[in-house]
């Protein structure tokens, strides 16, 4: 009987020793990316990315760098302390429990621009906008006071807590002086007079750097370490993106020796996070158009250029608001110069449409928005609202174009959920902190589309048949003379420009024929003032666009600049008698260079920027009687 029991108790003792390796591979924990973020955060403030729309956390752990993608629908982050996220959508601040999921909102009575934690990851600084202009604020997060530090003059390009405690940010007291400020937990501030274009080199300093007594010295030398771009910054490690890197790779680089890290291995998905949307392009860059009429990004929301726009000498707005976006809308497209009935924030027009002859139509009411509507924004009471231009309606949605929203491209044609209960049309926000207010109309009986007269041959929207074209309209509502508008650009006569006078017709000749688009422009003049129509038609096709006009060979279109000095060659088009160059920091601008090069096939542009910035370069030519043009975009040298 003993025997037996041994011989039971060795043969159980071996099937466990063959079942040891698989109970320790069961028993083996595998780390989450949310846990992994949990653990290191404790400890330290993990900076996160925004690379290609998509955010990462980056960091490096026994002296390798990792990378970890978020998921979600963010439109920036600011980093992870203590296992929370610390992130933006649209302007609400939220703070996001990486372990268990949870997330609420943080500093509710602000619009946060820019936030980042403090070095203990129990307090949060801010950039918040506000009447007065952008402030910074300090939260306790645990239900503690918000202190306002400073109000009206800082700048959301740079905004940092040192490990030191003490929080970086930038401001400008003069348009021609800007300081970085540091201010510590002692109330205690030093300053270091800065130059705005080494703004993107401030990420890159350690915080010895940073807090270093020579800081313009410090900053000068780190902005000449290559072409690649800071991003992010650690204790051990810069996180970079080269400047001509179509595939937006981030690198990390060690701090003392500058020397690349090897990579973690592959980047690990983390179903708890958050991913970011695309950070807001720099001010004055180009986002896309509706109807013709270009929408640029304002940099941020609370950001105010004091740059007024002016079309033919008439006041639009200040570049490059919402507001400003509308009325340029209602001007170019209808004749409308709403900016001289009132004046006021988004947020005013609810109350301010009788005056710019416009009918009230509410959310939720029985009338649906319709194309060519202003939607508007009251805001939510923290802020000065937001007005957009309607593109579309359908079933389920309506698509706005808006300026100064996002400030991404995005906000081109941001649609809407409609909801339809009956006769009844409710549109959901633009966000927690712009609900819908209701859209405004063109008045009956005021300046409508039928007041005006009506191209109706050709088409409008058609392609036309030969360089010779006759147009006809509708004699409109008590109009007594008409005007004639045909140009290569919204408003231009450079093709045609004529009083037809009661005439309902008129025969244009000369115009291109190589695809291009041609716009129209029909005056009906009614009572005492000239209103407006716009059409859009394209060139008959009997010479190829793309071969017709002189294109760019050399540098390779969309590829990076080796320095501030640039030759750019091109092909001899068709029939070009001679060209001209733009160069400038937005599409169409020549800010950079404009100038005619004669017949001559290249031209060497000097004192170009070296800061990385997008360089628009436009190449017109000559041929027939008509210029036409090409567009491209090249990347700056960085230094």
């Amino acid at each position: 009987m003993l025997n037996r029991n041994i011989s039971k108790g060795l043969a159980m003792l071996a099937l466990l020793f063959m079942l040891l390796p698989l109970l320790a591979q069961e028993a083996e924990v595998v780390e989450t990316p949310a846990q992994a973020m949990v653990r290191l955060s404790t400890t330290t403030v993990i900076p996160t990315v925004i690379v290609n729309k998509v955010a990462y956390a980056v960091g490096t752990e026994n002296g390798r760098p990792f990378q970890i993608k978020l998921e979600g629908g963010a439109t920036q982050t600011f980093g992870i302390a203590r296992g929370r996220l610390a992130y933006r959508v649209d302007e609400d601040l939220y703070i996001l429990d990486l372990q268990n999921g949870e997330r609420r909102r943080a500093l509710a009575d602000y619009r946060v621009v820019n936030a980042a934690w403090s070095p203990s990851g129990t307090r949060v600084a801010a950039v918040v906008t506000g009447p007065e202009g952008l402030s910074l604020v300090i939260s306790d997060l645990e239900e503690g006071p918000v202190t306002l530090v400073t109000s009206g003059t800082v700048l959301p390009d740079f905004f940092r807590w040192t490990s030191h405690g003490e929080v970086a940010y930038v401001v400008a007291d003069t348009p021609d002086e800007t300081k970085l400020l540091l201010l510590g937990d002692d109330g205690v501030v030093r300053s270091a007079s800065i130059d705005r274009s080494s703004f993107p080199f401030l990420v890159g300093l350690t915080d010895a750097e940073l807090t270093s007594d020579d800081l313009a010295v410090t900053l000068a030398a780190s902005s000449n370490k290559g072409d690649a771009y800071p991003i992010a910054a650690t204790d051990s490690a810069v996180w970079t993106r080269s400047a001509g890197d179509a595939s937006l790779t981030i690198r990390a680089r060690n701090n003392s020796s500058r020397s690349m890290i090897e990579s973690a291995a592959s980047t690990l998905t983390s179903g708890s996070g958050v991913q970011a949307a695309a950070a807001p392009a720099t001010y004055g860059t180009y986002l896309g158009e509706y109807d013709s009429v270009q929408s640029y990004s304002n940099g941020n929301a609370g950001y105010v250029s004091n740059e007024s726009n002016y079309i033919n000498g008439t006041y639009i707005g200040m570049k490059w608001q919402c507001v400003e976006f509308v009325r340029r809308y209602y001007f170019s497209r209808f004749g409308l110069d709403l900016a001289s009935k009132f004046t006021g924030d988004a947020r005013d027009w609810w109350t301010g449409a009788t005056a710019m002859n416009l009918d009230r139509f509410s959310n939720g009411g029985s009338t649906p928005p319709d194309p060519g509507d202003i939607m508007v924004s009251q805001g939510d009471g923290k802020n000065v609202g937001h007005v957009a231009i309607v593109r579309s309606r359908s079933a389920n949605s309506v698509c706005t174009a808006n300026q100064n929203l996002s400030n991404t491209a995005e906000q081109v044609n941001r649609c809407l959920t409609l909801n339809t209960s009956g006769s009844s049309y409710t549109l959901d926000g633009f966000g927690t902190s712009y609900p819908i207010t209701g859209w405004l109309r063109r008045r009956s009986g005021g300046v409508t589309a039928t007041a005006k007269a009506e191209i109706t041959s050709p088409v409008p929207g058609s392609t036309l048949s030969s360089s010779v074209q006759t147009f006809a309209w509708t004699a409109g509502q008590g109009v007594s003379q008409y005007f004639f508008y045909a140009g290569t650009s919204v408003g231009n006569n450079n093709l045609y420009g004529n009083s037809t006078g009661t005439s309902q017709s008129v025969t244009v000749s000369n115009l291109p024929v190589n695809g291009s688009t041609i716009y129209i422009r029909l005056w009906s003049y009614s009572g005492s003032s000239w209103q407006f129509n716009d059409y859009q038609f394209r060139a008959a096709t009997l010479v190829s666009q793309a071969t017709a006009k002189a294109a760019i060979t050399n540098p390779v279109p969309g590829s990076t600049f080796s320095g501030s000095v640039q030759t750019f060659a091109w092909t001899a088009g068709q029939g070009v008698s001679q060209y001209f160059f733009y160069a400038g920091t937005s599409v169409g601008n020549n800010n950079l260079y404009g100038n005619s090069t004669g017949t001559s096939q290249s031209v060497t542009v000097s004192n170009l920027p070296v800061n990385g910035s997008t360089i628009y370069i436009r190449l017109w030519s000559y041929s027939g009687s008509s210029w036409q043009f090409n567009d491209y975009q090249f990347r700056a040298a960085a230094r």
